[in-house]
């Protein structure tokens, strides 16, 4: 009797966090490792703009990067299981983060529509 397999290949997230159209790259971070003596380390699963297309991606970071990028950026399908794997129990976490940006966005276009308005009526 065969053995069924199950396979990671070919599931995947990424058209409907597209979909969401995020407006910056997006991560939530995960594993996160304290160490005595040493940076904390964390993993990062995000929508970012990889190669010019918006792609759900891996990476790392830690505490002496201040407000830099993050590194190792990969895309999730060319990660390794394992990654995959762990990875998969944050997605709706990133999902959620990629709505509440936006709705964070809103008042900042507001603002702008009202400054253009009022330049707009003095011209």
């Amino acid at each position: 009797m065969p053995v069924a397999r199950r396979s990671l290949n070919g599931i995947t997230p990424t058209p409907h966090l597209k979909s969401l159209k995020p407006l910056h790259p997006v991560w939530v971070s995960y594993d996160h490792n304290h160490c005595d003596g040493q940076p904390d380390q964390w993993e990062l699963l995000g929508m970012y703009q990889h190669q010019g297309k918006w792609r759900l991606c891996h990476a790392h970071d830690h505490e002496l990067n201040d407000d830099g990028p993050p590194y190792d950026i990969k895309p999730v399908v060319e990660c390794s299981v394992d990654v995959r794997v762990r990875a998969a129990k944050i997605v709706r976490e990133l999902q959620e983060k990629i709505v509440k940006s936006k709705e964070e966005y809103i008042p900042r276009v507001d603002e702008a529509i009202k400054e253009l308005t009022a330049l707009c009526k003095e011209i």
